[in-house]
């Protein structure tokens, strides 16, 4: 089995307003995409996944569409979100302010049934706030590296909480020359799984 990702980041925002979505509707827009994959038979695809990973605001308009199909014609088919919060909601307990923040059950809840985490953009942001605590981070290697660990431990717990509420996890590794480092992929992956 084959699995594609199509990671639709900020097709949220029209042209119109400085995003990239074609159209200044976007759910609209992402309703006539859903309705075109299952339409060309990309839903009974065998042997391959194919998963839409949506900025928040258009996972429920394309869950909405994808469930307008029959079962058996959209089997292959699954909609995913772009990140979710490090911390999750909990039965009788309260999840507080985070306000700018999607908890993973609220993803799962919308239709995601996938979480993509640790993508560059998310790492740089990270790694941004972190700088803008100690501006030396950007100028020592030894506080540098701590401050990447950190990172990787945010992430680690992002992956946690899309896995507790019942999500699938892409997690990105690596997009970066530093991250990736030198050698083969096998080399790098070998490295991966000794640290």
């Amino acid at each position: 089995m084959s699995d594609i990702f199509v990671n639709l980041k900020r097709f949220d925002v029209p042209r119109s307003y400085g995003g990239i979505c074609p159209t200044d509707d976007p759910q609209e827009w992402i309703r006539s995409v859903i309705r075109e994959t299952v339409q060309q038979g990309l839903g009974t695809t065998a042997d391959l996944k194919l998963t839409y990973l949506l900025p928040e605001g258009l996972v429920l308009p394309a869950r909405e569409e994808l469930e307008r199909f029959p079962q058996d014609e959209r089997s292959t088919v699954s909609i995913g979100v772009e990140g979710v919060f490090r911390h999750d909601v909990q039965p009788g307990g309260n999840f507080g302010a985070f306000t700018s923040n999607l908890p993973a059950t609220a993803a799962k809840n919308l239709g995601a049934e996938w979480a993509i985490v640790g993508h560059s953009e998310e790492r740089k942001d990270k790694l941004g706030i972190l700088s803008a605590y100690d501006q030396e981070i950007d100028k020592d290697d030894r506080k540098r590296k701590r401050a990447l660990e950190t990172v990787n431990r945010l992430i680690q717990q992002e992956t946690a909480s899309a896995l507790e509420a019942g999500m699938d996890v892409l997690v990105c590794i690596g997009e970066t020359a530093e991250e990736r480092g030198e050698g083969s992929f096998e080399e790098q992956k070998a490295r991966v799984r000794e640290a």
